[in-house]
């Protein structure tokens, strides 16, 4: 059998190499170069950055600029679409940054990975473990795969990715969705159900190997046919890299499907519709992401669905990002977008900035405070047309904006989880008071 890496590097040669023929186009539809003050503008400009990427993997050297382009790739996917010779440059400039982290050695790779997925997952539990009781929570984040619907075998799988979980609020409106539905789940994610994308990132191929296929086998376990993906990160980590890379080395298909769960409940908008009887009188935008392929789409329909919402199209806003976290490598150029986006909100007589993923909603959900708009997440916009409300606590945290009154707030689920209050008020500092969406470094899924 192939192994993992090898199946990479047969990928490389094979998807990329074989086929690119340099002509640049990817170059010319990315949005970031600009931004980044690289040169892109022309098709010999574009050219010479993929030229550049190319050699390096052919085991040469990248000139500074086709690093830096793909450091700050936001993995929007217009380059998929560009491209003529059916390269996914998303998946190229991926494996760049992998082979500049592989140059550093197995041994950092291996200590930045599992620094990076530390650093995730502590801060997870502990957001999550402040807002919701035990009982709660394990419904959202189920220890040993519990099954989410016991009386019959699960239809589809619900898979929160591992960061939703400081946005609880959102995976339990899902889960709701679901059961009003009537579809049975089960429910699978947090940082136990990773699915590599941290020790992938910095290079940790052999561990990111080892946490995606636990996953994947955990998924094939249910015999649910279809894993419903929450995080498009995932999403895309899932897509781009795990799936075909998985079936490349095993000369066999996954044995299910994945899909964004907004793509999934758009398909199902017939049973959806009968459901939702409470108009919902908003003028709606929503904070669009192109980088997972038709979820931006489908988000529109749902939105278009639920009865009373004006959905308003922000033509001029430009569509960057996998979510908004990609962008904040470059926070100038984030600040600006954002800016933007809500002066179109505003000029567009908008009440209502509808996040679509978790990521867009943990940087902005409390940005709505003093504005003519309010910022909510559009499962609440589905779940209020249904009668379906459950409050989004982080977003009360992020408003309140003072540790000492946040963790005042808290108290009883501090008390109930044992959680270390000292370590919380780092987890609280970083995470929720001076979280920054223009600062730092980048910010994690």
């Amino acid at each position: 059998m192939t192994t993992f890496d090898d199946a990479i590097d047969l990928r490389i040669e094979e998807e990329i190499l074989d086929r690119c023929t340099l002509c640049g186009k990817c170059a010319a539809v990315c949005p970031m170069p600009e931004p980044a003050g690289l040169d892109a503008s022309s098709d010999e400009a574009g050219s010479k950055l993929v030229s550049s990427i190319i050699d390096l993997l052919r085991g040469g050297e990248a000139s500074p600029e086709s690093l830096e382009w793909a450091e700050i790739c936001t993995g929007s996917g217009h380059c998929i679409e560009a491209c003529p010779e059916a390269v996914n440059p998303r998946f190229m400039l991926a494996m760049a940054r992998l082979r500049t982290r592989r140059g550093k050695g197995e041994e950092a790779a291996r200590a930045n990975g599992r620094h990076s997925f530390g650093t995730m997952s502590n801060a997870v539990r502990a957001l999550s473990r402040m807002q919701l009781p035990a009982d709660i929570l394990e419904r959202i984040n189920p220890p040993n795969r519990q099954q989410g619907n016991a009386t019959r075998d699960p239809e589809v799988v619900y898979y929160t990715g591992c960061n939703m979980l400081r946005t609880p609020h959102i995976g339990l409106l899902c889960l709701e969705v679901l059961d009003a539905m009537d579809v049975p789940y089960e429910v699978m994610g947090g940082p136990g159900q990773c699915c590599g994308i941290f020790q992938f990132r910095e290079g940790d191929t052999k561990t990111a190997e080892t946490i995606s296929n636990r996953t994947m086998g955990n998924f094939s376990a249910t015999r649910a046919p279809e894993v419903l993906a929450w995080c498009p990160s995932c999403v895309v980590q899932f897509g781009d890299i795990n799936f075909p890379t998985f079936e490349r080395a095993n000369q066999a298909p996954a044995p299910f499907q994945m899909m964004a769960f907004y793509i999934w409940l758009a398909g199902r908008l017939d049973d959806l519709k009968p459901l939702m009887t409470r108009p919902v009188n908003r003028r709606v935008a929503l904070v669009e992401r192109p980088g997972v392929p038709g979820a931006r789409d489908a988000a529109i329909q749902i939105a278009k669905a639920i009865p009373g919402v004006d959905y308003i199209a922000l033509p001029e806003v430009q569509r960057v990002g996998i979510s908004s976290n990609y962008l904040t490598l470059l926070p100038d150029f984030k600040e600006k977008l954002l800016e933007e986006e809500f002066d179109a909100c505003i000029a567009a007589d908008v009440d209502t900035l509808a996040t679509i993923f978790h990521p867009c909603h943990r940087e902005t959900c409390h940005l709505g405070e003093g504005k003519p708009f309010e910022i909510v997440n559009l499962m609440e916009l589905v779940g209020e047309s249904i009668g379906i409300e459950v409050e989004d606590l982080f977003k009360k945290l992020k408003i309140m904006g003072d540790v000492d009154a946040i963790i005042a707030d808290c108290a009883d689920m501090i008390e109930e989880h044992a959680l270390n209050v000292d370590a919380l008020r780092a987890h609280l500092e970083a995470e929720v008071i001076h979280a920054n969406p223009f600062e730092g470094v980048f910010s994690q899924d």
